[in-house]
């Protein structure tokens, strides 16, 4: 089992690239778990095609809603499989390779969270077709996302904040204040909070009515900086606060442009982005397009 101080977005980055090690082989012409995989990717799965799918939703968890993947609360790792444990509903079970409720169930949840893009409720009997190719769809979204995050990276390296607009993709700026200093972080959430309008709540995943402007107030606790970092991600993937969506994005992005124009605020945040490039977007990269390659094979053999 992984450190509790570990965040749930690496346990189960590392968690999907070991599970790769069970199947990358099979997926070979000559060897005889090759069609059990290809022929068994709807009704009823072989064990083969169970861990390949197991596996291959893991990875589609990985960066789901962000490299921070803030809807997970925590990952259990076991010698036969893992639990994933979700902030705002039950839990999943995956025992590599068991064709039980617990594997439906898994498939289920990544139809009705959209972690996979499938029409449909899910089947606690069947594999519904299609899964292998909304996993496919899922993790080529994934990639795109990657090349245009480092993209931006990379410009900012340069100095050049062109990149940061209004229009950007969310997951981009939430790489970024994943990268703030206690104080600067302090400073972005202050200047949100001061234009959030009063009396604005939100019904937390506990069922709690909380004041949103609230929660931006000035903290020293990195603990609970961390807390309010994925709140904010929460609340700006949440299509019912269009509201905080449109004022959060559209100060944080003012925020960077003025703050990214400071050498010593700039040469630390470039100094934790080079970190994020080498720890979480190349080895997602990887995975990915390994995966990627395994999918076509199965499917176009």
């Amino acid at each position: 089992m992984a450190s509790p101080a570990t965040p749930p977005s690496l346990i189960v980055l590392k968690a999907a690239m070991e599970s790769l090690g069970q199947w990358i082989e099979w997926i070979n012409p000559n060897r005889a778990e090759y069609d059990a995989v290809r022929h068994h990717l709807s009704g009823i799965p072989t064990r083969e095609s169970a861990v390949v799918i197991q596996s291959l939703l893991l990875t589609t968890l990985t960066m789901f809603e962000g490299v921070a993947t803030p809807s997970i609360s925590g990952i259990t790792v076991q010698p036969d499989g893992l639990t994933v444990q979700w902030k705002s509903s039950p839990a999943n079970i995956i025992r590599w390779g068991s064709v039980d409720s617990d594997f439906y169930q898994w498939v289920t949840t990544a139809i009705q969270k959209k972690i996979i893009p499938l029409d449909g409720a899910g089947s606690k009997v069947a594999l519904p077709s299609g899964v292998m190719e909304a996993i496919l769809q899922r993790l080529d979204y994934y990639q795109s996302a990657l090349t245009v995050t480092q993209h931006c990276l990379d410009r900012l390296k340069r100095a050049d904040t062109g990149s940061i607009d209004t229009d950007i993709e969310p997951v981009f700026l939430f790489v970024l204040i994943s990268c703030l200093p206690l104080d600067q972080l302090n400073a972005l959430f202050l200047l949100i909070h001061h234009h959030l309008p009063a009396g604005l709540k939100v019904t937390g995943s506990d069922g709690r009515t909380i004041a949103v402007d609230q929660i931006f107030q000035p903290s020293s606790d990195m603990k609970f900086m961390i807390e309010k970092t994925n709140f904010y991600m929460d609340l700006c993937l949440s299509p019912g606060l269009p509201i905080f969506r449109e004022i959060a994005l559209a100060k944080t992005v003012e925020f960077f442009k003025k703050n990214l124009a400071i050498a010593t605020v700039r040469q630390q945040l470039i100094e934790s982005l080079d970190g994020i490039s080498r720890t979480q977007i190349a080895p997602r990269q990887q995975l990915y397009d390994v995966c990627i390659t395994l999918i076509n094979r199965i499917l176009r053999p």
